[in-house]
């Protein structure tokens, strides 16, 4: 849990603030919406400054966008290995580290950004895109799906 966490959680993190494109057109706008102006162009300026001090303390902050990309992968890799061909992590039943993987890589694969690069990493692993299908249909009724490819790859197996 603590690699999900310490990789993922700093991926995220490290797309949504550090990523000057996806920081100015995406983050800031969705995070200074609630506020008048001039909050809302303020308040973000000071959130990204408390993100990137945080990614900084974590050893984030000035790495490139291909090393996140490939500790990403590394993460995803460890996961699709412990999962294997079962339907969650330990087995038949939802596990916590079933649903912190889901809330991850289901907010990673679902968001729409200029640069996808991280939901593109996560493409590779058919499995761990499983697991949000299997996750996402059983647990919640909205019927949303991961994206258009798990889809497509679900009708198939039906």
């Amino acid at each position: 849990m603590a690699m999900v966490e310490g990789v993922l959680s700093n991926a995220e993190v490290y797309i949504a603030w550090n990523d000057s494109t996806v920081a100015n057109e995406v983050t800031k706008p969705r995070y200074g919406s609630t506020y008048p102006w001039p909050l809302c162009q303020i308040i973000p300026y000071f959130k990204q400054k408390e993100m990137m001090k945080i990614l900084s303390a974590q050893g984030w902050c000035d790495i490139s966008q291909s090393e996140v990309c490939e500790r990403v992968r590394r993460c995803c890799q460890a996961l699709s290995v412990k999962l294997g061909n079962q339907q969650f992590f330990f087995g038949d039943q939802v596990t916590p580290l079933d649903a912190l993987v889901f809330g991850h890589l289901f907010a990673i694969v679902t968001t729409v950004l200029p640069n996808n690069l991280l939901s593109s990493v996560i493409q590779d692993f058919d499995n761990l895109q499983e697991l949000l299908r299997r996750i996402n249909e059983t647990y919640f009724t909205d019927e949303q799906v991961v994206s258009p490819k798990m889809h497509a790859k679900a009708k198939e197996s039906r």
